[in-house]
């Protein structure tokens, strides 16, 4: 959908000025359109946060309109889709009926929930150990200014510790909103990580792109790329030597030629 609908609307002044009439029909903000690739991953949350915001405008576009080009059927058949709504945490009953194993379906479970998220709520942070709170925080360090520092403190760790707290008779003091804030904290929110990993790879930015398939090539040179870290290779004297006087040897042969 992100992509079709970058390519449907890149080059074409109509159908943009056409997205923007309904934009400003539906009073939603219009933003340009964001182009992502699949080989950028970093710029998903970026392409999928103007398409939430854009959706409104989008969807009353390709319902409103009738075309034969095939990215546009797809565009609208996606688009009409009740799967593809927008659900917001206040939906209560979408996300009731999409996560039966997380959330409770009946109205006791729904009540002992709602108590174990007010006590949590009323929570204050001297009740969590100290020890938590240090192996829970990190530290953002501002080295031009250091008054600029700032704190954070990962979730896991202080979720990790809140469910294994237990009542007197030893059942688990916040048993089902943990399972809730577990099945948050799982949700991909950010792939930093494979970005860096796959950044070490330059040619699919060059020709050979095509080559780079992900069981062949690609995988290949990822592997070769992790297993050898640059900083630890030093090239022997002999060989720098060598290869000095290989270019110098190749550019004086080249340059002749070019005289001549």
């Amino acid at each position: 959908m992100l992509v079709d609908s970058y390519y449907y609307f890149d080059k074409s002044t109509k159908r943009k000025s056409l997205l923007v009439e309904f934009a400003e029909f539906l009073d939603v903000e219009y933003r340009q359109v964001i182009k992502h690739m699949n080989t950028g991953w970093l710029n998903l949350e970026t392409a999928v946060r103007w398409n939430l915001d854009m959706y409104p405008a989008l969807k009353s576009y390709f319902l409103s309109n009738t075309e034969g080009n095939p990215r546009f059927k797809r565009l609208k058949q996606q688009f009409a889709d009740p799967m593809k709504e927008n659900a917001s945490v206040e939906d209560v009953e979408f996300f009731l009926k999409n996560y039966p194993t997380v959330l409770p379906t009946t109205a006791r479970e729904t009540h002992l929930l709602q108590e174990e998220f007010v006590e949590c709520q009323l929570l204050s942070n001297e009740e969590i150990a100290k020890k938590v709170w240090d192996e829970a925080q990190i530290k953002l360090s501002n080295e031009e200014n250091e008054e600029k520092s700032s704190s954070s403190f990962r979730m896991d760790v202080i979720w990790g510790y809140l469910s294994s707290l237990k009542l007197g008779s030893g059942s688990h003091k916040f048993g089902r909103i943990s399972d809730v804030a577990k099945t948050v904290l799982i949700l991909p929110h950010s792939n930093a990580g494979e970005e860096r990993v796959f950044a070490l790879i330059r040619k699919n930015k060059t020709v050979f792109r095509l080559s780079l398939q992900v069981h062949g090539a690609l995988a290949s040179l990822l592997a070769i790329k992790i297993a050898n870290k640059e900083s630890s290779f030093e090239p022997p004297v002999d060989l720098l030597s060598s290869a000095k006087k290989a270019t110098w040897n190749y550019n004086k042969e080249h340059l002749t030629r070019g005289s001549d």
